[in-house]
């Protein structure tokens, strides 16, 4: 298992059975972890180096760096990029389930609707200094929209309230927190 720091105050848990670990075993290990209160095990399927989370960070960390170091924006900046979007958007909702919402209702929408509507962009972002598609398997598109669809379903209205209540929610914590900081 891989605990994501700071693990006493984040629920992941990565866990990461050898090729000899038995189905009982994972079993018992995902039971356990699911029953802590405050705990989210996720079962790794594959070693893979820095784990998931980690690998999730380390690839955004990285262009962060690149566009520091290209003369972009500055260091401040990127954080307030992320403080002011994605953190608040991801602390709510993954990035599939986010672009699945951002592909819009029907059936026209969700991850196929986004990759539609913007992946001309992600692949001139990607090919900017990413490497492109380059190592992602042949069909992986029809990989990600039918898993998506699969854990997620149609975007509805509702969804989208919700989603919309949560963001607020979070920015609003966000808000009274850093109020309370600039009074001490």
């Amino acid at each position: 298992m891989h605990p994501f720091n700071p693990p006493h105050i984040l629920p992941l848990i990565e866990i990461v059975p050898s090729p000899d670990t038995s189905a009982d075993e994972v079993a018992f290990a995902m039971d356990y972890w699911k029953g802590r209160e405050g705990h989210a095990p996720i079962l790794v399927k594959k070693e893979t180096k820095g784990f998931v989370a980690n690998r999730l960070a380390f690839a955004l960390f990285r262009e962060a760096c690149k566009l520091v170091a290209d003369g972009v924006v500055g260091v401040k900046e990127v954080d307030q990029a992320l403080e002011e979007s994605l953190g608040v958007r991801w602390a709510v909702k993954g990035p599939f389930a986010s672009y699945n919402d951002g592909g819009g209702e029907g059936p026209n929408g969700g991850m196929k609707g986004l990759f539609r509507k913007v992946g001309g962009t992600i692949d001139e972002v990607w090919e900017d200094g990413m490497g492109g598609s380059e190592g992602l398997k042949e069909g992986w598109e029809d990989m990600v929209v039918k898993q998506t669809e699969e854990a997620y379903g149609g975007v509805t209205k509702s969804a989208l309230q919700e989603r919309d209540r949560t963001t607020l929610r979070v920015l609003e914590v966000r808000g009274e927190e850093r109020a309370k900081a600039r009074k001490e």
